[in-house]
């Protein structure tokens, strides 16, 4: 992580490594807050609201997750992402 917990602050943010293959599930997500990606390494796939977007290194998206949304790395290499989202309390 590079910031402090959800419960103490509603911005959290993290350097994270997403191995090639992982996903985040079968089911769309949805939750409150925004997202905002800065890709670093690697291939990064997200579906928005039912559209696709293809990432590569120095792509970013920035997001309302209340819309159904998923995420994978359909790579061969690690995905390297920063990842902030705000949870509004």
């Amino acid at each position: 992580g590079i910031s402090g917990p959800y419960g103490e602050f509603l911005l959290a943010g993290a350097v994270a490594t997403v191995i090639p293959g992982a996903s985040s599930g079968t089911k769309p997500m949805r939750h409150p807050g925004e997202e905002l990606l800065l890709l670093i390494d690697g291939v990064f796939e997200l579906e928005v609201g039912e559209v696709p977007h293809r990432l590569g290194p120095g792509d970013a998206m920035h997001f309302r997750p209340q819309q159904p949304h998923s995420w994978r790395n359909p790579g061969t290499q690690d995905a390297v992402i920063v990842w902030l989202a705000v949870r509004p309390q």
